[in-house]
């Protein structure tokens, strides 16, 4: 087997990986607890050091005889370490290629940080500043002559691209550390104006969505449809159409919340994770939660999001475009519990399959809630109508509860409707009038 370096082996080389890519989740901005991290000058220094470290190993490898073999031997060690279900998935596609362009790894991980602090900001721009000076090498820092001399022509010709392999883009030759850092501060700049600007068009959708001019919109639009069988303008029909278009701008409120896409997006980076991993972190949260009802109530909205994540859109597509029905609530009950019961029991001889990642989040939420399946009370009715498929236990049980619900005799902290001549309760504007017309909108999407 060929040797990386001549003072190392593959093994040791490998070793020093595995605490390199324990440097680069640091400086992500958290520890693998889900605590901030602080950084000093020294420590970053240190980080980078290792950078330039395997940018000299990969330096020396290139004007090796082996250097093929090396590096397919290294990228096989590397396919094995990355395979592993605990391994950090933001550096599953770590590579040779990658490691070659270790410092500005390390340097676009403390750029990119999720907590970048004001402290932190200053902290690394003295620290670059520094290094790019050369009074590290006076310091000793950096050894190696053709380290020296790269850091050296960085500071007479900024515009100089490196000379580490693979490094091939316009950022990436960027020269020294500040060149590279403070582009990705422009890239970071960019992707927060992008954010901001979606931010405020989101916000003026959901001021028209949800705000009072849109009922008379579709008055005005239904007015003008023919319909022989009823009128809108018919007294009874009215008051109905306007209590389904609030809970409507109710539901499209929840879906297009900020809060709720940050959850969303949340949730697609979680469960874009080996189960092992999100199911484990998951069930952490929980155990270790004091608020413990209220951090299970998250975990499941959670679950429920990545449910629907990929069908986001199709979502309020479908509930801005369902035709309003002048059905009751009882008749739209009867509609949905027989739909359920005609409807197969596994889903998937109906055409509707799930996939892996889907039937993985089915079944932790199934379980999560085995003991509490009334947690399913304290979510958005768009929610659970709309991320359970018609086949699944939950939506069944939760079906149930609220059949319960409609037979009890006296009232419910759910239903404080008032009663008809004949002693019927007569739902119309309560929580469960509202859950029954989301299922009836979803239950067969």
């Amino acid at each position: 087997m060929a040797r990386p370096h001549p003072d190392i082996t593959l093994e040791y080389l490998m070793k020093l990986i595995k605490g390199f890519v324990d440097i680069l989740i640091l400086a992500s901005g958290y520890c693998s607890s889900g605590m901030a991290t602080s950084w000093d000058e020294e420590n970053i220094k240190k980080a980078i050091r290792w950078g330039i470290f395997f940018e000299k190993v990969f330096r020396y490898l290139s004007q090796s005889d082996d250097y093929e073999v090396l590096i397919k031997e290294l990228d096989a060690s590397l396919l094995e370490l990355t395979s592993d279900s605990y391994f950090p998935q933001g550096l599953r596609r770590l590579s040779s290629g990658s490691l070659s362009r270790a410092k500005s790894l390390v340097l676009e991980f403390f750029s990119q940080t999720l907590s970048l602090s004001e402290r932190h900001l200053h902290v690394l721009i003295n620290t670059i500043t520094e290094m790019d000076l050369g009074v590290e090498s006076e310091k000793g820092f950096v050894e190696n002559p053709d380290v020296s001399n790269f850091l050296g022509a960085s500071v007479r010709n900024p515009c100089s691209p490196t000379k580490t392999p693979g490094m091939k883009t316009e950022r990436q030759r960027a020269s020294g550390c500040s060149g590279f850092v403070f582009q990705e501060f422009a890239e970071r700049h960019a992707s927060i104006s992008c954010l901001s600007s979606c931010e405020a068009s989101l916000g003026t959708l959901l001021e028209l969505v949800v705000g009072k001019s849109f009922d008379g919109l579709e008055l005005d639009f239904l007015q003008e449809q023919s319909c022989d069988a009823i009128s809108l303008m018919d007294g009874e029909n009215l008051p109905t159409f306007l209590l389904w278009n609030r809970w409507r701008k109710k539901n499209l409120a929840y879906l297009l919340n900020k809060r709720t896409l940050k959850l969303l997006s949340g949730s697609s980076l979680i469960f874009d994770a080996p189960k092992v991993q999100w199911a484990q972190i998951l069930e952490s949260l929980k155990s270790s939660s004091e608020a413990y009802d209220d951090c299970l109530l998250e975990i499941v909205e959670l679950s429920l999001l990545g449910l629907v994540s990929s069908q986001w859109t199709r979502l309020i597509d479908h509930i801005m475009s369902f035709s309003f029905h002048f059905l009751s609530v009882r008749e739209q009950y009867v509609s949905v519990l027989t739909f359920l019961q005609e409807y197969p029991r596994d889903g998937h001889s109906a055409g509707k399959m799930m996939s892996s990642k889907e039937d993985d989040i089915l079944e932790f939420c199934t379980a999560l809630l085995a003991t509490k399946p009334e947690k399913l009370w304290e979510l958005p009715p768009v929610l659970v109508a709309a991320a359970l498929p018609s086949w699944s236990s939950l939506l069944k049980s939760h079906v149930r509860e609220i059949t319960r619900e409609l037979k009890r005799e006296t009232g419910s902290p759910r239903c404080a409707c008032s009663r008809d001549a004949e002693q019927q309760q007569k739902h119309v504007d309560c929580e469960l009038a509202q859950r029954i017309c989301c299922l009836y909108v979803f239950v067969d999407k």
